[in-house]
């Protein structure tokens, strides 16, 4: 008889895992929902950002070739008036029953070409359609500034060349004080005497300050855009 003491088979024992444990389980590759979407709304305000520096370049770069050009048209226009007399050199200008006669286009002055004084581009418009316009605008030696396209030729409308788009140069001619400019006068002001506002003036002795006003309209544009202003006295 085998005395020897029976011991039972050891069975295994499976223990659930502690909350220590559970914690120090390494975490899966990967992103969260919420972190994708936190990047999506970090990237999107960098694209936006980058998208707005951008248009404002574009807009500073276009606003500088406009006063540019504006700058460059307006100076045409002064050329093409330097070494003109201020009234029409002919019959000057003079008072007849209260109305100055001489002021503007005389008779038969209807183009450009027919200035021959300064006081006769007084309201003159170059280019566009509003009424009383004339074509242009103008260069220097009174010729009409022609359309050009990236490739250096000039634009056609069937035979016809067609004028530089969008621009329109208005020219205002007021008469003002010798002594004092910023004081405007109608055209048919004289002072016979001497007095508080200055010496004794005929009605064509007094100064004129002449300004060139050019504007651009782009398509995107309600309204035409002033892209330069050159004013100038006339002693």
């Amino acid at each position: 008889m085998n005395n020897a003491r029976q011991h039972p088979e050891p069975t295994d024992v499976t223990t659930a895992p502690t909350p220590a444990a559970r914690r120090a389980r390494p975490r899966r590759g990967g992103f969260t929902l919420l972190e994708c979407a936190l990047a999506m709304v970090i990237l999107g305000v960098g694209v936006l950002a980058v998208i707005e520096a951008q248009s404002a370049f574009f807009r500073a770069n276009e606003f500088s070739s406009l006063a540019a050009q504006g700058g460059y048209l307006a100076g045409e226009v002064r050329e093409r008036m330097r070494g003109l007399t201020k009234h029409d050199p002919v019959t000057g200008l003079f008072l007849q029953s209260g109305a100055a006669v001489g002021w503007g286009p005389e008779t038969g002055e209807t183009m450009e070409a027919d200035f021959d004084d300064i006081d006769d581009y007084n309201g003159a418009i170059f280019g566009g359609s509003a009424t009383g316009a004339r074509p242009g605008p103008i260069d220097a030696r009174g010729q009409i500034i022609l359309q050009v396209d990236f490739d250096g030729n000039i634009e056609m409308n069937g035979a016809a060349q067609v004028a530089l788009r969008n621009w329109i140069q208005t020219v205002e001619v007021v008469k003002v004080e010798p002594t004092n400019s910023a004081t405007t006068r109608a055209p048919n002001y004289e002072r016979l005497t001497a007095n508080s506002d200055g010496p004794a003036v005929r009605v064509d002795q007094l100064s004129m300050r002449v300004t060139v006003i050019v504007t651009y309209q782009g398509m995107d544009d309600a309204t035409p855009r002033e892209m330069a202003r050159l004013s100038w006295l006339v002693p």
